[in-house]
């Protein structure tokens, strides 16, 4: 099996939903010390673990994972046409892209479940923290984001790569993938709310010095969580943490609101 084509499979492979056959085969690449699969393979690993960690079990309801993969089907930005592989396969590359983001989000609807206001667990509280309506409709705004990327740069593979994050405030809970193609970070994370409906969490990328590289808008996708995706005007080299801040409607050149939390990025100590 070639290596695009255990990639796709990925995270069917992590979900544990491939067919047995095919995860025969995608085991015995894996097994055959690939470190670009192995690599892929850890991020989709990282993007639902992360989230997951320190949070009870939580079982999504049925047919979740369905109608989101429904739904991104139905709105295809660039649907293959009848006698054109070239298409096809673009999209087919493509998949892998948006199926990251699909296992982060329903690891999120599980997560705004027992993540309150202040981001403590509180299973008593379960019933009026969460509309899961509201949480696929933040899955389907950032596929339309992803969307409108691929319109921009185009529908190839999307290398992304994650970057470890780890956070002092243990109710705050992040996950971050650099795309190299589209110079893009995208940003998960869960435990931060704003004051108000109308301001939304801006997330800074900082340097060593805690000076602002960067920055970008995350929008509401559940109870306390946000996700977007923010524009690298350079290289990522500087990059050391991510400030996260309270900000008015409008753009921002600087943090100018009060800080929400904050997270190192970089390898475990």
């Amino acid at each position: 099996m070639r290596c695009d084509e255990v990639q796709d499979r990925l995270p069917e492979y992590v979900a544990g939903s491939l067919p047995e056959g095919e995860r025969a085969r995608v085991d015995a690449h894996l097994r055959s010390g690939c470190p670009e699969c192995a690599a892929e393979r850890d991020a989709i690993e990282q993007a639902v673990g992360l989230l997951a960690e320190g949070l009870p079990p939580v079982t999504p309801r049925a047919g979740l994972r369905d109608d989101v993969l429904a739904a991104i089907e139905n709105e295809r930005v660039t649907p293959a046409t009848a006698g054109n592989p070239a298409s096809e396969q673009s999209w087919a590359g493509y998949l892998p892209y948006l199926a990251v983001t699909v296992c982060a989000a329903v690891v999120g609807v599980a997560a705004s479940l027992f993540l309150g206001p202040g981001g403590a667990t509180d299973p008593g509280g379960v019933a009026g923290v969460s509309d899961p309506a509201a949480d696929e409709a933040g899955v389907i705004q950032w596929r339309r984001r992803v969307a409108a990327a691929e319109r921009e740069f185009g529908p190839p593979r999307a290398q992304l790569t994650g970057m470890p994050t780890r956070s002092e405030d243990p109710r705050i809970q992040a996950v971050v993938f650099y795309d190299p193609l589209a110079s893009q970070m995208h940003v998960l994370v869960a435990g931060v709310e704003v004051s108000d409906p109308g301001r939304r969490v801006w997330a800074w990328f900082v340097d060593d010095a805690d000076a602002v590289l960067f920055g970008g808008p995350l929008d509401s996708i559940g109870a306390a969580q946000a996700s977007g995706v923010v524009d690298v005007p350079g290289d990522t080299t500087r990059v050391r943490g991510v400030l996260l801040t309270d900000e008015p409607a409008g753009d921002h050149a600087a943090p100018t609101g009060p800080e929400l939390g904050r997270m190192q990025i970089g390898a475990e100590p």
